[in-house]
């Protein structure tokens, strides 16, 4: 998780008095507490949840089609899971689409279009934080699964073999 954070900060580091600011908008001179505030975040966060999902869906082989492919939403998280074969690369890419493009790019692209703000920052790495687990799978896979290999999941259990 820190490793995650620390990328996302010095991807924005540029602009790192708007992260300032998102740390004095929420404290100001003291804690504000009213009721929109959280509802906005507690949306914001279900609405980041569901686009991270979605991301690692859209790189799972024949997500529209496949009866193998599930996801969904528990107390602890989001999730997508599917018994697939699918290659080493292919494992690595579902699993780090959601961290380059909500904590590297999308902020890039708000920077870019001089659109960044606190939220932007706190959502980022907010998702840097929350990757922090599809990273640790792949550093695993990178580390354990010979090149060439196939992957497969069973449920909480991860098979590869080799091609």
């Amino acid at each position: 998780m820190v490793l995650n954070a620390t990328i996302t900060l010095f991807a924005i580091s540029p602009i790192r008095s708007w992260v300032i600011g998102l740390g004095e908008m929420m404290l100001g001179d003291g804690i504000v507490l009213n009721f929109i505030v959280p509802a906005v975040g507690i949306v914001g966060i279900s609405v980041y949840l569901i686009i991270h999902e979605l991301l690692h869906a859209v790189f799972t082989p024949n997500f529209p089609k496949s009866k193998k492919t599930h996801w969904g939403i528990t107390f602890f998280g989001g999730f997508v899971s599917t018994t697939e074969e699918i290659s080493k690369s292919r494992f690595i890419l579902i699993s780090i689409a959601p961290f380059i493009a909500l904590s590297l790019a999308m902020p890039a692209l708000f920077i870019a279009f001089n659109a960044f703000n606190g939220y932007i920052a706190f959502f980022a790495i907010l998702n840097a934080l929350g990757s922090s687990v599809d990273i640790l799978n792949v550093l695993i896979v990178t580390f354990q699964v010979p090149n060439g290999g196939r992957i497969i999941n069973n449920g909480f259990e991860t098979y590869f073999k080799c091609s």
